[in-house]
């Protein structure tokens, strides 16, 4: 559109000197110039030139349209993904962890982990990391862990390439709990770094869940 401007005012300035050049020394032809062809010009000029205005204003207005839309698409993508990542958290939370008693009693059966409840999936959470420290050293919740750790672990690596259409810290909080997933995978039931290794698992999904709420992936 600008080179459309530019060409315009190019032609007006070359007809403009063009006719000056021929036409100046004759006064009756400059008169008519001056009465008649040159307010059609001008007038014929400002209408094309507010033609190309409109133009260009519908043109831009399109564009931002599309702009929108294909953010509008992209974010509707991130938050069906998110939703997927987050359903198999919420199984894994409920799985590896069923035999963390929490302060406040509530039974990790009935956690929803929807994305639009930050702070009370931060609470929850971290009713967890303080049960797991509690229970450090014990057996039994060694053997839970393990043994959830082993059925969840090859379910959140096939996920994982999944976890990059979010963004990189939700790929790097994912990637993390693979991580310590398989440090409690590999340990043995009289372990007590396995309480350890599963505190960290639950403080990034923590990180997870926070990521998702900064960045608005959710439908309220």
């Amino acid at each position: 559109m600008q080179n459309a401007f530019v060409c315009i005012f190019i032609v007006l300035t070359f007809i403009l000197k063009i006719t000056l050049e021929f036409y100046g020394a004759e006064q009756d032809l400059v008169e008519y110039f001056r009465g008649n062809l040159l307010p059609e010009l001008t007038g014929m000029m400002i209408e094309l030139i507010v033609v190309l205005l409109f133009i260009d204003a519908i043109r831009k207005r399109e564009q931002i349209n599309k702009e929108l839309a294909i953010k509008a698409d992209d974010l509707n993508r991130r938050i069906d993904v998110e939703r997927r990542l987050r359903s198999q958290l919420r199984l894994l939370t409920r799985s590896i962890f069923n035999e963390v008693e929490l302060d406040s009693g509530y039974q990790l059966k009935e956690f929803l982990f929807h994305a639009e409840k930050n702070e009370f999936n931060q609470q929850i959470l971290t009713e967890i990391e303080r049960g797991l420290d509690e229970d450090v050293g014990t057996s039994a919740i060694n053997e839970s862990l393990i043994s959830s750790a082993k059925f969840e672990l090859p379910i959140l690596m096939s996920l994982a390439s999944t976890s990059s259409f979010l963004s990189d810290r939700h790929m790097k909080a994912w990637m993390t709990i693979i991580y310590y997933l398989k440090r409690i995978e590999e340990s043995s039931f009289e372990d007590i770094k396995v309480p350890e290794h599963a505190i960290n698992v639950v403080r990034w999904i923590k990180v997870f869940d926070k990521h998702t709420y900064s960045q608005n992936l959710f439908r309220s």
